[in-house]
């Protein structure tokens, strides 16, 4: 929208922009005022024959809008920010690529290609690519056979556990790489040293929520809005324009779940190989670590959090926990007897800490 106005503001002639008809089937809106113009976010195949009935020069406007269709599209170029994915990401030491989406959609599609043409001259592993399927499953949308040894349909949690290391993976959109995130705290894989996690958008929201804060590829909307407002102009002014118009992606906003070295790494490295050494002992605290480590409590919780998303006591907990969910499924000892040998100091803490985590009772958990 600011590169809309931008331009509006800065064109030699008078432009208006009426924003109050958003929401509005957009043929109730050209009945109802003579544009000169129109700026379509998307459309419908219908809406498109609609519209072209009405001679009125339009642009369409979407990451999403398919450039085969034959609309006088704007639209950022996908193959380019997926060969831009590939520059950054194969640049890191890596040669273990994997594509994800929440698709396959159309845009997944271009982006999987330019992502896989970027890396034609890598010695790389074949680039899978997989999705994100309702709740949190995965499933292999290429290549299609079987290769003996990854599974076509996975958990989120299973697949990202089973990733081999130092697999760097291109989200096709920043609400897709979240989810990521947080599976590979739950399985205890570290990005960016275990993992490399790179997005696309740029929302600036999810992004710096994500732990660790997410790497992704600016569609510099901006320069987009700018572009489609010259060519609505130069449709205005009946002059030839080509479409597509494809718009170049911007830069690539580094954070921290594509830095090499990220601070604090090695501090919560250690801090965890001590946690999975120890956590059977109920009398492990945070002041433990913080003093087997040589350094304050309140750095260990800093960088805990900047890492991982939670602090040194939630790590201890969730080991715990982990250990007395395999006992759980695996052995029938007694709740009392489990809750020991997991580090919990009585059963009725064990009991609430399950609960808290799980929405059951150990009991519960035992017979699903």
């Amino acid at each position: 929208m600011r590169g809309l106005a931008a331009y509006a503001r800065d064109c030699p002639e008078h432009w208006i922009i009426d924003f109050n008809s958003f929401g509005q089937p957009c043929t109730e809106c050209l009945q109802q005022v003579p544009y000169d113009g129109v700026v379509l976010h998307g459309a419908t195949d219908d809406e498109a024959k609609a519209l072209e009935s009405y001679g009125i020069p339009r642009v369409y406007v979407s990451a999403r809008s398919p450039t085969c269709l034959n609309l006088e599209t704007v639209t950022v170029d996908n193959q380019a920010i997926g060969r831009k994915a590939a520059e950054l990401l194969s640049s890191l030491g890596t040669r273990r690529f994997v594509f994800v989406s929440r698709g396959p959609f159309y845009f997944d599609e271009e982006r999987y290609a330019g992502f896989q043409s970027g890396l034609c001259h890598e010695e790389a592993i074949a680039v899978e690519w997989w999705r994100l399927v309702a709740p949190e499953g995965m499933e292999r949308v290429r290549p299609v056979e079987g290769n003996g040894k990854r599974p076509l349909v996975s958990t989120l949690s299973d697949w990202c556990a089973n990733l081999p290391a130092r697999t760097a993976i291109f989200a096709s959109e920043d609400d897709t790489a979240v989810p990521l995130c947080s599976a590979a705290r739950e399985t205890g894989r570290l990005i960016p040293e275990d993992l490399i996690l790179l997005g696309c958008n740029n929302d600036l929201t999810l992004c710096e929520l994500a732990r660790p804060h997410l790497s992704s590829i600016d569609l510099d909307p901006f320069q987009w809005g700018r572009e489609v407002m010259q060519t609505l102009r130069s449709l205005v002014r009946n002059e030839a324009v080509h479409f597509p118009r494809l718009v170049p992606p911007g830069g690539i906003v580094e954070r921290q779940s594509t830095a090499a070295h990220p601070e604090g790494y090695p501090l919560v490295m250690k801090a965890c190989e001590v946690v999975r050494s120890r956590f059977r002992d109920p009398d492990l605290k945070v002041t433990d670590l913080a003093r087997e480590l040589k350094v304050s409590r309140r750095l260990m919780e800093m960088r805990f959090r900047q890492i991982l998303g939670h602090g040194p006591g939630e790590e201890i907990r969730r080991r715990r926990l982990e250990h007395a969910k395999e006992l759980l499924e695996n052995t029938d000892l007694p709740v009392g007897a489990l809750a020991h040998f997991s580090g919990f100091n009585s059963q009725q803490n064990f009991n609430i800490a399950f609960r808290r985590s799980e929405g059951l009772s150990p009991q519960q958990f035992r017979k699903r």
